[in-house]
């Protein structure tokens, strides 16, 4: 019996350490219309960091399987992140059409619409409940063509874009455009 009661604790306090291991900061609040994880202002945050600290990345764009690599700086990470930023579902017309899940450090959006672009959004936090990665996964479907994107930004470490596009009577394209920070 002792020894019941010894794992029903040790139970409780392992999970109880786990729910405190990771913030959440997903809040529904009428005075900051947060209605999911805001990906417009974390990455608004990181253009600004990141226009100060002014990285060099090791930056490699491919098209179809030809590739180009070059060290350089980025002057607008505004632009240089505008998928990330196009990305966020924080607004008062998603609600409701997103599964929300909280796995260990996870964050899970998952569309409940096949049609919706914005199909899926990890944010990864670190134990302080900073956010330490975000993938996404997008989906374009119309008449003219249909795109499947991947997304993922690790914070001072890299971001990567795959891009998947099929173009109606045309042809396929496939993309990848990935920036690594040095000296990380």
């Amino acid at each position: 019996m002792n020894n019941l009661i010894y794992r029903a604790l040790i139970g409780i306090g392992i999970g109880a350490l786990l729910l405190t291991a990771c913030t959440n900061n997903v809040t529904t609040s009428s005075n900051n219309e947060r209605y999911y994880f805001s990906l417009d202002s974390f990455f608004r945050a990181e253009t600004i960091r990141l226009t100060q600290a002014n990285p060099t990345l090791e930056k490699t764009v491919a098209k179809d399987g030809e590739k180009e690599t070059k060290s350089l700086k980025i002057s607008n990470w505004e632009n240089e992140l505008s998928s990330f930023l196009s990305s966020d579902i924080n607004k008062k017309a998603n609600v409701g059409l997103y599964k929300v899940q909280h796995l260990d450090c996870d964050i899970i959006y998952t569309a409940l619409q096949p049609d919706l672009t914005v199909q899926k959004i990890i944010i990864t936090e670190n134990q302080d409940g900073q956010v330490h990665a975000v993938r996404i996964e997008k989906i374009t479907n119309n008449m003219l063509y249909n795109t499947v994107e991947q997304l993922v930004y690790v914070t001072d470490s890299l971001y990567a874009i795959d891009k998947k596009q099929h173009i109606n009577l045309i042809s396929d394209n496939t993309y990848h455009v990935e920036g690594r920070f040095q000296g990380k």
